[in-house]
């Protein structure tokens, strides 16, 4: 009987002795595994930090070509980064791999890499003119500033600025301010920044069409943005001795882009910018007809404004509402257009992503989304 219970005891002893074993190492594997999700999670904020520094050179990158590893102090601990694009502009998928031991930790996260640049310093408009007529169809929510004399005749509701003195017949909404001071300068566009252009350090191209984009064209609602033109820019080439046309029922997401002129020919034209674009850059003037009725959600650049298809183009019916900043190098809009035509202030509108040298180092970085 005393062997007996000698025999169990042991038995029990090195049983309990094995579980006690197996429990710390069980314990160490889930500490390992704990910092190594740590590491993996402080990679993914490393590789925000770059994006946001200078995304190309997370361009390529992948598990099989990952940045790093990067060592935690001087242990073995490490981690890796990759990130490639999603189908967005300025969304990320940042993946972070964090390595304790034998543990192993793997952890994604959606990154917005918003733009950083106000390329109108706030405003809602700006021209020049000797003078520049805001004419009584047309109404201003947002500051204002003007390179030269000031006629209004409109309704502005938001600060005014200008530099060469104003004559101010028109009306104004809340606790508006009139200030002479020096203008703020409009930013340079350049036609041919869009037609190719750079966004992360990598370089992208737009898309022509020829004369008119209508709203049978494959491009429209939202099917111009591809991997290879994320901002869905389109170039509407003008036809031979004409004007390129936009015509009705068109629904847009991307970026115009017009050498010349732009006619905007039809009712329920929608046209909606990427995040960090401008909605139409157009190197001459917009051309309003008897029909027009425009809804933009985005910056609007255009050299030469708004204005009259003809002077015997009767627009008492046109309507255009723009949600983002009207920038010109001359007049706002022509002195004898009538019809109801609407700037509203946007300030996300105003920020644009730096397309010459596709780097952004003043953007935002947010983390949108956690994933395994």
């Amino acid at each position: 009987m005393v062997l007996i219970v000698v025999s169990v005891v042991g038995v029990v002893g090195i049983a309990y002795m094995a579980a006690s074993t197996l429990q710390a190492i069980s314990s160490e594997n889930q500490v390992q595994a704990t910092r190594a999700r740590y590491l993996a999670e402080s990679a993914v904020h490393h590789g925000a930090y770059l994006l946001h520094r200078d995304a190309s050179q997370m361009v390529g990158r992948s598990a099989d070509r990952p940045m790093g590893p990067y060592y935690l102090d001087d242990s073995n601990d490490s981690y890796v980064v990759w990130a490639h694009r999603t189908g967005e502009v300025g969304v990320w998928v940042v993946t972070g791999q964090g390595r304790v031991g034998e543990a192993v930790q793997m952890v994604s996260a959606r990154v917005f890499v918003g733009p950083g640049v106000d390329v109108v310093d706030g405003q809602t408009a700006l021209g020049g003119g000797k003078p520049l007529t805001i004419p009584p169809s047309v109404r201003i929510y947002g500051p204002i500033s003007v390179q030269g004399y000031l006629e209004n005749h409109g309704y502005i509701d938001g600060d005014v600025s200008y530099s060469d003195g104003e004559n101010d017949a028109g009306h104004h909404g809340g606790d508006v301010r009139l200030v002479s001071a020096e203008s703020i300068p409009a930013p340079i566009f350049r036609v041919s920044d869009y037609t190719t252009y750079r966004l992360d350090g990598e370089t992208f191209q737009a898309v022509h069409v020829s004369g008119t984009l209508a709203s049978s064209s494959p491009l429209t609602k939202g099917h111009a943005a591809t991997p290879e033109n994320p901002a869905g820019v389109v170039v509407i080439d003008p036809p031979r001795g004409g004007f390129s046309t936009i015509a009705s029922d068109t629904e847009f997401i991307g970026t115009i882009v017009v050498d010349g002129s732009l006619i905007l020919d039809g009712t329920n034209i929608r046209l909606r910018a990427q995040t960090g674009f401008p909605a139409i850059v157009c190197n001459g003037y917009l051309y309003v007809t008897s029909s027009t009725d425009l809804n933009v959600i985005g910056m609007v650049v255009t050299t030469g404004g708004v204005r009259r298809r003809t002077a015997a183009t009767d627009t008492s019916a046109s309507k255009t509402r723009i949600r983002g900043p009207l920038v010109t190098e001359k007049a706002l809009y022509d002195d004898q257009l009538l019809g109801e035509h609407e700037v509203h202030f946007a300030p996300e509108a105003g920020r644009l992503y730096d397309v010459v040298t596709g780097r952004n180092p003043s953007g935002v970085v947010r983390i949108l989304e956690w994933y395994d």
